[in-house]
């Protein structure tokens, strides 16, 4: 292949749970991280109990990169609501205590914790280490023991008073359920860390972005990707985004991290901005157990009613919905696995809006699955999912049966 060499990169839509998760978009004393030494990854920090679940370890075949997936779960439970302002995140070998990994982040983290309400949070944390050497793992910081990451969340009650609450994760290369594969954090010894799913800094423009006759999304960010290259050739598409290609030595990197950017920009659409237009926005919702209903207009003239669900990571509705719907595009050749309720992975298929909106709040393009979900619920269209609602800083008040989303600066 004079020179070339074939490689092939994995990648899912994520991991989609299509529960009744208990939901508050409204996140609650002084308090510190308390450790449970019986379950290392549950603790209480006062009026606040934190729980780890979900996690996956992602390691690449050469082990020198690997990423840790997880979602934090927050429960207020003294009876007060908290807002919280910022995050920060830290990070430290487990080998080596004193050693303060790519020092300290912070963020602003504007989430409201209803009274004994709960709040989900999708992290991750990645290792890689790109220089020649030997030893795979064992070279990075932390060795095969691991790092310890701590998240400082830091607001106030209702009452006023200060909250911090601490969480310490322990992630080592056995933690959670063990992937093997291509796909890899972005290639820096320093870790990432995100509330909300991020994909890696895309490739530094330097032409235009060619156009793909290829209506699949996954195609089009392939395409994209391999132009900037004179040696790089795609071969083929996967059913799950899966790309198999040929290059030249070195290039796959740059190449995954420039796919992995421009799919995640295809199928999240693009929040619609106007000269003077709004930054904020309150819609009426019912509440339905621990979650509530929210009702969204598809391509400007279908209303649909969608559960908001913050543990599914793609906006989903039901097949009858689609059925003579104008401006909507099924995508062929890309169907997505995801997990239901049940723990049961199933295979869906995607479709593109025209337009998807909440409020006064409009996004064009946005990609959504197509699925039968919560059968039992005949009165719901879908879930609402974290795919739109990252976006914004969301707060929900029961009370006034009110779901207000501002857009994030």
């Amino acid at each position: 292949m004079n020179g070339l060499h074939r490689a092939s990169h994995s990648w899912r839509v994520g991991w989609v749970v299509t529960g009744l998760l208990g939901v508050a978009a409204t996140a609650t004393g002084c308090a510190t991280g308390g450790f449970d030494d019986g379950h290392p990854y549950r603790g209480d920090a006062g009026p606040v109990n934190w729980e780890i679940v979900g996690i996956r370890s992602n390691i690449t075949p050469d082990e020198r990169q690997i990423q840790w997936n997880y979602t934090l779960i927050l429960r207020e439970t003294g009876g007060r609501a908290i807002q919280f302002e910022t995050l920060e995140t830290s990070a430290q070998s487990r080998e080596h205590p004193d050693a303060l990994l790519a020092g300290t982040q912070a963020q602003a983290f504007r989430v409201r914790l209803a009274p004994r309400g709960e709040y989900r949070l999708n992290m991750n944390y990645g290792l890689s280490f790109t220089n020649s050497v030997t030893g795979g793992f064992g070279t990075l910081p932390g060795g095969r023991q691991g790092v310890l990451v701590q998240y400082r969340l830091a607001g106030q009650d209702e009452a006023g008073q200060k909250i911090t609450v601490t969480i310490p994760v322990t992630l080592y290369p056995g933690a959670g359920t063990q992937v093997r594969g291509a796909t890899a954090p972005p290639p820096s010894v320093s870790p990432e860390v995100g509330t909300s799913p991020r994909p890696p800094a895309p490739l530094a423009e330097d032409a235009p972005a060619p156009t793909s006759s290829s209506p699949n999304p996954a195609r089009q960010a392939a395409d994209e990707c391999a132009s900037r290259s004179k040696t790089l050739k795609i071969l083929s598409i996967g059913q799950a985004g899966d790309v198999n290609y040929e290059r030249a030595p070195g290039e796959e990197v740059e190449f995954e991290a420039c796919y992995q950017s421009r799919l995640y920009e295809r199928l999240h659409g693009r929040l619609v901005e106007v000269p003077g237009g709004p930054v904020r926005t309150s819609v009426g919702i019912e509440p339905l157990g621990t979650s509530v209903v929210v009702e969204v207009t598809i391509n400007t003239r279908y209303r649909a009613r969608l559960l908001l669900d913050t543990g599914s990571t793609m906006t989903l509705i039901r097949p009858r919905l689609t059925g003579g719907m104008e401006g909507l595009a099924d995508v062929e050749g890309l169907r997505p696995e995801i997990v239901v309720a049940s723990g049961d992975r199933v295979t869906i298929s995607l479709a593109r809006l025209q337009s998807f909106a909440v409020g006064d709040f409009e996004i064009e393009g946005l990609h959504v699955g197509v699925y039968d979900v919560a059968p039992q619920l005949t009165d719901i269209d879908g879930l609402l999912g974290t795919d739109v609602l990252q976006r914004f800083t969301i707060n929900i008040d029961r009370g006034a049966r009110r779901l207000t989303l501002e857009r994030k600066p």
